[in-house]
């Protein structure tokens, strides 16, 4: 049987005495919002009562069916954060539930420190670390994108180094962000919406409200540009033509390694999102790409900087500017939709707020039509048939 939510009893963290689930003693308030939790706590029903991090998620405010439709798609965002949590440079979800005051996602705790710590202002990194980095970080998003789903919110910050191994994990995702959002659109409170302060790491199409897979690209692009320079992002200017960063100048130069990597980052930081890498997959093969040696004369070996050559980079990983009948197919189909107020939010909340990837040259989409049929099932006021439709639409549709 499931629990009624008492709204007005949402607005204060929970108490350390209380037991969470009957098991879970919170030990520390890590985040407090108006619509969200963040608390470290230990699980007391195991031996070892080890440490966790647990979201709790709040409807704030009373609107009919609101709490139907998160409860909803709560469980959605659980069985694919599940999903996610199979690979082991993501934290695991070990439990989902929920209560009086909201509801509830356990997950593994990571011990370890952000990123932020090891990017010292005006101290750049070598460009054989920022290659590292980015492998390290485009294997496990590589298959969050494999998913059809993104991350939306990577930063240093949410990139945590575990202390057992010294590799870093991908934390805080920002589907329940989205998903709560997004509800709220559906009943007209957007008005009410505070925007997430920019960072500097977000993409101009992210900061618009239309996130995709190509945002984390961007972001974690700037995240290499800032190790690279030792710059932060908020610090580098921006050409006031095109809109584009203007940073090369601040990084390293003159070796192969370098200028690939400068040409790399610079398509994943481009400000059209067309131009961009679509997915972290796409990154991770020119980065690995890079690292190959070329073929060189017997007497050529080691670069100046210790670094072998690498192999001249394809014009293809140049910025470019996509062909007319590209363009053309995207728009058509609908690349640039925005997800606005009605069915549209449920769709993006549906989907946990995630992009999906998708190819022009894909079979017939069929999803416009049924956004349409689902749109005429909201505004008849059915809305679990409306919700239940729009999941038919394949995760390979560009709605």
């Amino acid at each position: 049987m499931m629990t009624s939510l008492l709204f007005a009893n949402a607005a204060n963290p929970v108490d350390a005495a209380t037991l969470l689930d009957g098991r879970y003693q919170v030990m520390e308030v890590l985040s407090n919002h108006s619509w969200e939790k963040t608390y470290l706590a230990q699980d007391t029903r195991r031996p070892s009562q080890p440490q966790c991090v647990i979201q709790q998620i709040q409807p704030v405010t009373p609107i009919p069916n609101y709490e139907d439709a998160i409860r909803h798609l709560f469980r959605r965002e659980a069985v694919l954060l599940e999903r996610l949590s199979e690979h082991p440079q993501i934290p695991q979800l070990l439990a989902c539930f929920e209560d009086e005051q909201g509801f509830y996602l356990v997950q593994e705790y990571v011990n370890g420190y952000p990123l932020s710590i090891e990017l010292a202002p005006d101290q750049p990194w070598h460009p054989q670390r920022v290659v590292q980095l980015l492998l390290e970080c485009l294997e496990p998003l590589a298959f969050v994108h494999d998913q059809g789903m993104r991350h939306g919110n990577l930063k240093p910050d949410n990139l945590l180094r575990r202390v057992s191994d010294e590799r870093l994990v991908l934390v805080n995702f920002d589907s329940l962000r989205q998903m709560h959002l997004s509800l709220l659109a559906l009943h007209n409170q957007g008005e009410t919406i505070v925007a997430a302060p920019n960072e500097g790491y977000q993409a101009p199409e992210q900061l618009q409200g239309m996130p995709r897979a190509a945002s984390d690209v961007y972001a974690l692009g700037m995240v290499a540009i800032q190790a690279l320079t030792g710059i932060h992002p908020l610090g580098l200017p921006r050409d006031p033509h095109v809109g584009d960063l203007v940073w090369q100048e601040d990084a390293p130069v003159g070796t192969d390694l370098r200028r690939n990597l400068t040409a790399i980052l610079s398509r994943m930081v481009a400000v059209d999102p067309n131009q961009r890498y679509q997915s972290a997959a796409e990154v991770l093969q020119d980065v690995s790409r890079i690292l190959q040696p070329a073929v060189s004369p017997p007497n050529a070996g080691v670069e100046p900087d210790g670094v072998f050559s690498a192999a001249p980079i394809a014009p293809s990983l140049l910025p470019h500017s996509p062909s007319e009948e590209v363009a053309d197919k995207l728009e058509s189909a609908g690349a640039t939709l925005l997800v606005g107020v009605g069915i549209g939010a449920v769709l993006s909340a549906t989907v946990g707020g995630y992009a999906v990837l998708v190819s022009p040259a894909a079979a017939v989409d069929q999803g416009n039509q049924i956004l349409e049929r689902a749109t005429r099932q909201y505004q008849s006021g059915q809305l679990p048939q409306a919700i239940s439709l729009a999941e038919s639409i394949p995760m390979t549709s560009q709605v």
